[in-house]
């Protein structure tokens, strides 16, 4: 009688919910759904720390005109603090002293400070009728794990769940979100849909150094990205040569992008690149010929 006693309480007590698998994330692609605005497809996600569910049942839209939750959360990071200080508002109650918000007097005047931003996924613990609400901001920082450093996303406190989006997308102020499309979700590969051979997406126009130089990236890859995709075009100016890329001049080997033999000659190829963490790499040139190199696309390999 008292096994069955124990037993008839142990079926009256409520289910104890099972953690959900460590990193799952199912779904919750981003896309680009206009200049100003990203979309959130439903889908389901581990927390950061696989605590619980976040939990998105329908198709959601940030703007990133707006702050807060559906907006961005409008907090400058550590080197935004250090490069823009002159040109965001600053605001001593705001982690790092400024807001993402181009200060008055600036040509873009109450615009997002341009650069990349971040989806992050927020959730609650599920309320007394099951229900577990969730949602998506946007941030310049690159972690939401803790709320408390200088390079944490800034989620509202009645959204303690939180998960970072594999995915980055670049803001202009004058055109908005750079376009592209992305496959391979959860570790996708981007592809900007309006580059080619235009100055716009050119990281190096008429490169003729013949020692190793360096190419800033940092507007097409983001931080948590790494390898890059150029269309390189090499010009012979007079006579024939070569071209050469690699992460660092120290880094074993190149990577040959291609060869000219005479005056008028062009060789155009395509070349994915790991650059170092500061999304930089380096090019040199052999001979008569000059170097272009336009951005086509990046990929995310940083785990999430």
């Amino acid at each position: 009688m008292f096994l069955a006693l124990i037993a008839v309480l142990l079926l009256a007590l409520p289910a104890r919910a099972e953690a959900p698998p460590i990193r799952m994330l199912h779904g919750l692609e981003v896309v680009r759904l206009d200049p100003h605005r990203l979309n959130v497809l439903r889908g389901s996600a581990a927390d950061n720390a696989a605590r619980a569910t976040i939990q998105i049942p329908r198709t959601l839209t940030a703007d990133i005109r707006v702050r807060g939750v559906l907006g961005r959360d409008d907090v400058a990071t550590p080197a935004d603090a250090a490069r823009f200080a002159t040109d965001m508002v600053p605001d001593r109650a705001m982690p790092n002293g400024y807001r993402t918000t181009y200060a008055e007097g600036h040509r873009h005047a109450g615009a997002p400070l341009r650069g990349w931003y971040y989806p992050v996924y927020l959730g609650r613990e599920p309320d007394a009728a099951g229900r577990a609400g969730g949602s998506l901001m946007l941030t310049r920082q690159v972690s939401s794990m803790r709320a408390d450093r200088p390079g944490d996303a800034r989620a509202p406190s009645d959204f303690p769940l939180r998960r970072h989006a594999p995915i980055a997308f670049f803001y202009e102020p004058e055109e908005g979100f750079r376009p592209m499309t992305c496959q391979g979700w959860p570790q996708p590969y981007c592809i900007w849909t309006l580059g080619g051979t235009r100055d716009a997406y050119a990281l190096l126009a008429d490169g003729r150094s013949t020692q190793w130089s360096a190419v800033s990236a940092e507007d097409w890859v983001p931080d948590t990205g790494r390898l890059l995709r150029v269309q390189a075009v090499i010009r012979s100016t007079g006579g024939r040569g070569g071209a050469w890329i690699k992460p660092l001049p120290t880094f074993p080997g190149d990577l040959l992008l291609g060869w000219v033999n005479g005056p008028g000659e062009v060789s155009v190829t395509f070349a994915d690149l790991a650059t170092t963490s500061a999304e930089h790499f380096v090019y040199r040139v052999e001979g008569d010929v000059s170097l272009s190199l336009y951005a086509i696309g990046f990929s995310i390999l940083q785990p999430f």
